[in-house]
């Protein structure tokens, strides 16, 4: 096995193009559909691969400062024991990547309790549209690759979002 990962992605990818397509049913488009949408993926995450880190970092710092936005308007307990933690995380250098997005899917699930329990007071609609779009942003240039963009060149590269 070579330890190489994106030669790894690439050996995979060329098997599968080399080997497996050809021996798809022509005929059966769910298939076809199905064998063209892993190999996208593949190439996505082969892509993407050298910013894992970098946008799982990204990501868990959007959700902090949205929790501190929140509690700059509300304070919470639960919030703000969420955002240390994360933040105790992102001082890490030693975490990977994994452990960064599950840190962000944490603070994220506690962010949605928070406003789904303000679901009625509009004082956060403002601030949450400005911190959604730092999100959007960031995962429309991670699935930039896969060719659904109807103005790719709209969107911000991975490499570019991920410097500023």
């Amino acid at each position: 096995m070579i330890p190489d990962i994106d030669t790894q992605l690439a050996a995979a990818i060329k098997s599968i193009n080399d080997n497996v397509a050809p021996a798809v049913d022509p005929d059966n488009q769910l298939a076809q559909e199905q064998l063209y949408l892993a190999v996208a993926t593949l190439n996505l995450v082969r892509q993407n691969l050298p910013f894992a880190h970098a946008y799982a970092r990204q990501d868990l710092t959007n959700h902090v400062a949205q929790a501190e936005g929140l509690m700059d308007i509300e304070a919470s307990s639960i919030l703000a024991a969420a955002a240390d933690q994360a933040r105790q995380v992102l001082a890490d250098p030693t975490l990977g990547s994994q452990t960064l997005l599950a840190e962000a899917r944490d603070l994220r699930d506690k962010i949605g309790v928070f406003l789904y329990k303000h679901q009625d007071d509009p004082k956060f609609d403002k601030l949450v549209i400005e911190h959604s779009k730092a999100g959007i942003d960031l995962g429309r240039a991670w699935t930039k690759g896969m060719g659904f963009e109807p103005d790719p060149a709209a969107v911000t590269d991975l490499s570019t979002l991920l410097k500023q």
